[in-house]
């Protein structure tokens, strides 16, 4: 069921799905849902606040209808993309693929203090800048694997082929 009322693009609708599951008592440890659109070679200003207003009011449903259900504390939600952005803006008003790129952890047991710093862009850059990455992508996932889902080192080990550094994501 559903306690709140969700958005109703594609993400509020399909985060509408994943509650209602997490809610009936399905225990898969992982659930995916997706937005597209974030490739953004033209007017990437506009794109991205529609979009970010799109991520904002589905998770907003999504962790308020969660809260009414009292499964607020049993669920972390995590963004990630396959691809960064450039630093630099190309000429029709957006970015190509670049290296780095924000990735967020957030509900109710995630440490909320930042992890990372600010990335440091040059006063003067081309169209080849990337941002260097601060973590592996592979840490996350180990961090979330032992800290979130109780799977041991050798668990995550076992998924991603070799040990990683840990950050703390969960609050102890």
């Amino acid at each position: 069921k559903n306690t709140y009322s969700y958005p109703t693009s594609n993400l509020g609708k399909q985060l509408a799905i994943i509650a209602k599951l997490i809610s009936g008592g399905l225990e898969t440890p992982i659930y995916l849902a997706n937005i597209g659109g974030f490739d953004t070679h033209a007017n990437q200003l506009n794109q991205h606040l529609n979009l970010w207003k799109t991520i904002s009011d589905a998770v907003s449903a999504f962790q308020n209808d969660l809260k009414n259900q009292g499964l607020d504390e049993s669920v972390s939600v995590m963004t990630f993309s396959e691809f960064g952005r450039r630093v630099n803006q190309n000429g029709t008003l957006g970015t190509d693929h670049g290296t780095a790129a924000p990735l967020f952890i957030f509900g109710n047991k995630v440490d909320s203090s930042i992890s990372g710093a600010n990335p440091q862009i040059p006063e003067s850059v081309n169209w080849e800048d990337n941002l260097n990455s601060e973590f592996d992508f592979r840490q996350v996932y180990a961090s979330i694997i032992n800290q979130w889902m109780s799977g041991g080192k050798k668990s995550a080990k076992d998924i991603l082929f070799k040990n990683f550094d840990e950050i703390q994501i969960i609050r102890k």
